[in-house]
């Protein structure tokens, strides 16, 4: 379930899986449908069986597009974003009696103002670090999974992880050599 092009991770999973001894099946639900899929019954995705959901998504969708000088702003769009995942994450266990595995975002390579971009409450930064403590919340006191893929990405540096060009040619969110980490 994912609001990005997700078929080269859909298909990298279950490869990266048998390498830890799990055998895994993917549905793969529509581009960009998380509440059309989520909240009414009788989609694909409730009758598919799955024994968890991955609720994959970038920031730019969820409106974390840039840094704002409107601080509340900044906020609001945090705010929706962590309401979004909780509504999808408590849905999904409500409905069809599974775990939702939510993921942090990883920051961006770019900065608008450098090392200030960590004080400033408005910048892309500050709102991908208050979206994933508050992803850390939900998964902490929701009982959903976590995969940390701002650890990864860390991992992997920020320039591998990230490319613009994939990002406007096909909306992919991370670099295919990202594949399978």
């Amino acid at each position: 379930l994912a609001n990005y092009t997700s078929r080269y991770l859909a298909d990298a999973l279950p490869a990266a899986a048998l390498r830890h001894g799990v055998m895994l099946e993917v549905f793969e639900a529509p581009y960009d449908q998380l509440p059309q899929q989520v909240f009414p019954a009788g989609t694909d995705l409730k009758k598919s069986g799955c024994d968890a959901v991955f609720i994959a998504v970038d920031h730019r969708p969820l409106g974390i597009t840039g840094s704002l000088t409107d601080v509340e702003e900044a906020g609001r769009r945090v705010q929706g974003a962590i309401g979004l995942l909780d509504s999808l994450a408590t849905e999904i266990g409500r409905s069809m009696g599974v775990r939702a595995i939510l993921h942090t975002l990883p920051q961006t390579p770019d900065s608008l103002t450098g090392s200030y971009d960590a004080l400033f409450a408005g910048s892309q930064r500050a709102q991908i670090a208050r979206l994933n403590d508050g992803i850390r919340t939900l998964c902490g006191s929701g009982g959903h999974m976590l995969i940390d893929f701002e650890f990864l990405a860390a991992s992997a540096g920020l320039s591998a992880w990230h490319d613009a060009k994939l990002w406007q040619a096909a909306r992919l969110p991370f670099h295919l050599d990202a594949i399978p980490l």
